[in-house]
C-alpha cells in the first residue's frame, strides 16, 4: 500500500514520508543502481528538496482533486427547500446507551423550522431544544396528527413580532447570551439552559420527553 500511488496526491505514501521510494521484492533479483553521495550534507539538501517538491506537487493534486470531488457531489446533490414554520423530522444516526440501534428509528421529532440560516443550514426547534442542521438531514412531516406544542409556536408566530434581539439576550444560570450553543428548555417554567451548563449534550436531548430544570425540581413543579 505504502509503494502504491495514492489518487489524491497522486504521489505514493514513500515518496510522501521518505523522499524516495523503497526497495521492492522484485528489485532484489533484478538491482537498479542507485544514487551515490560523497558528503551527508549533500544528501541531506537533495532530500529535502525532494520532500519539499513532493509535498507541492501533493497539494496542487489534492487542490484539483477537491474541486473534482466537489463538482461530483453537487451534481447529484438534491436541494430541499425549506421555510420558516415548516414541520419537518431531524436524521439521528447516534447510539444511544443502553438501546439496540436496529430497533430505534432513525428519525427524531417533528420539529419545527424557527428560521432559515443559508440555503443549506436551519435552525430547527424540538419540545425541548434547538439544532442547527442540514437539509440533508431532514425530512418533511406529513403526520395527520401534529403536536400541540408546534400548533401553539405557530400561533406565536403570527402575532406581531416583539423588537429583541434574541441573540443579546441573556438566558441560563450563567445569564450569558445564546452564542449559538446548544441550548434546552425546561418544559415547565419554559426557562431556556445551555447544555454545557446543565450537563446535557446534543444527544442526550432527543431521548429525553419532558426536561425538568433543578430550579423546578426544587419548586416541587
Amino acid at each position: 500500500m505504502r509503494a502504491s500511488v495514492n489518487r489524491s496526491t497522486g504521489l505514493t505514501p514513500n515518496k510522501m514520508m521518505l523522499g524516495r521510494e523503497v526497495n521492492m521484492p522484485g528489485q532484489l533479483m533484478f538491482p537498479v543502481p542507485g544514487q551515490t553521495y560523497e558528503d551527508q550534507d549533500v544528501y541531506v539538501s537533495e532530500l529535502v528538496k525532494n520532500l519539499q517538491q513532493a509535498h507541492a506537487v501533493a497539494r496542487q493534486t489534492l487542490n484539483t482533486s477537491q474541486k473534482a470531488m466537489k463538482r461530483n457531489y453537487d451534481l447529484k446533490i438534491l436541494l430541499r427547500p425549506y421555510a420558516e414554520g415548516d414541520v419537518v423530522y431531524l436524521l439521528d444516526t447516534a447510539a444511544s446507551k443502553g438501546k439496540c440501534r436496529k430497533l430505534c428509528s432513525p428519525w427524531k421529532g417533528p420539529g419545527v423550522i424557527v428560521k432559515k440560516l443559508s440555503a443549506y443550514l436551519y435552525r430547527v426547534k424540538l419540545r425541548n431544544a434547538v439544532f442547527v442542521t442540514n437539509h440533508d438531514r431532514m425530512a418533511p412531516c406529513r403526520d395527520r396528527k401534529i403536536p400541540a406544542w408546534i400548533t401553539q409556536h405557530h400561533r406565536r408566530a403570527d402575532d406581531p413580532p416583539e423588537e429583541t434581539d434574541d441573540n443579546n439576550q441573556p438566558y441560563c444560570l450563567c445569564r450569558r447570551p445564546w452564542e449559538g450553543r446548544f441550548m434546552i428548555q425546561c418544559d415547565y417554567c419554559q426557562e431556556w439552559y445551555h447544555g454545557s451548563c446543565v450537563n446535557i449534550t446534543a444527544t442526550d436531548a432527543l431521548d429525553i420527553d419532558k426536561y425538568k430544570c433543578e430550579s423546578c425540581v426544587h419548586a416541587g413543579r
